[in-house]
């Protein structure tokens, strides 16, 4: 069998058994493709610790960024231990090869400051579509949903003064409450949504094309030119940040880490600890604040 039907048999498992989302399927296509290309011939037979070195440092010929290289890597790895319980391959190559390891990578913060520059920018941005970028901003403020979830959201899975329900990673449902400052900008956004003649009636966030929801492209466009409008650096600014601010944010009030992992979606707790860092001002300035010492008077010299 060649590795091309082999590669779409594993895509369709990914997507009907895990509950992989379009972007997932395209990246690991495109990874997977790119390891077929280049073995001799779209065979499992090719497959080998040296195919996966070579394959490896052709990545690393290319100048990627260890995020980029490391996430090849694990696609291969995945589709290779699919081939292995299929009975495809004797051998996962990659199960004893050394890969490229990402270090703790401590994500971007916005300040609160910041996120209320942005909110302030949306009450004056598209005025074509009234309260539209303010809602999308408190969505991802207010819940720390990503930028698949929020784009895809559907009018039914608004549940009046209580929340809404929303399908992330893994096709895995989770219930997002919403603050009251939400809600009615999310009152004032649906009440213009009949005066909008776009996309799907189901959508929350239509498109001009018929059934269709605005892209993620569109929304990240959306948060750089608020960034504009903030005074604030546009490539700082974008989907996922704000899934940042939200998280970290809410730590540094006190809120339980284990009730965030919730929030977010995330299947480890790992992933959400990271959220757990202090700047070195905090730290600083959490020290000089409890630490008995930093209560004293200066000693003289």
């Amino acid at each position: 069998m060649s590795l091309h039907t082999d590669l779409q048999i594993f895509l369709e498992i990914l997507a009907t058994e895990r509950g992989f989302s379009l972007h997932s399927l395209t990246s690991y296509q495109t990874d997977l493709l790119a390891f077929i290309a280049s073995l001799q011939s779209p065979l499992t037979t090719h497959i080998n610790m040296q195919s996966c070195s070579e394959f490896l440092d052709r990545l690393h010929a290319r100048k990627l960024s260890p995020k980029t290289i490391h996430r090849k890597m694990a696609s291969l790895n995945q589709f290779l231990k699919y081939l292995l319980e299929e009975g495809h391959i004797s051998s996962n190559p990659l199960a004893t090869m050394d890969r490229p390891k990402l270090g703790l990578r401590l994500p971007r913060i916005l300040s609160q400051d910041e996120v209320l520059a942005l909110i302030e920018a949306s009450d004056t941005h598209d005025p074509n579509h009234p309260f539209r970028s303010r809602l999308i901003l408190e969505f991802f403020y207010a819940t720390g949903m990503r930028v698949s979830e929020l784009i895809s959201i559907e009018r039914h899975c608004i549940m009046p003064g209580k929340g809404l329900t929303i399908r992330g990673k893994g096709n895995k449902e989770r219930f997002l409450p919403l603050h009251p400052i939400a809600w009615d900008v999310l009152n004032d956004y649906t009440a213009t949504l009949s005066q909008i003649k776009l996309g799907g009636p189901h959508w929350l966030f239509p498109s001009p094309k018929p059934q269709q929801h605005i892209t993620r492209q569109r929304c990240g466009q959306i948060l750089k030119e608020l960034a504009l409008l903030a005074n604030l650096d546009p490539e700082c600014v974008h989907p996922h940040v704000l899934r940042h601010a939200f998280a970290s944010h809410l730590l540094e009030g006190g809120a339980d880490l284990m009730g965030v992992q919730k929030l977010l979606g995330h299947a480890d707790i790992s992933t959400t600890e990271i959220y757990t860092h202090l700047n070195h001002e905090q730290l600083r300035a959490s020290l000089f604040k409890a630490h008995p010492l930093a209560k004293t008077k200066k000693r003289k010299e």
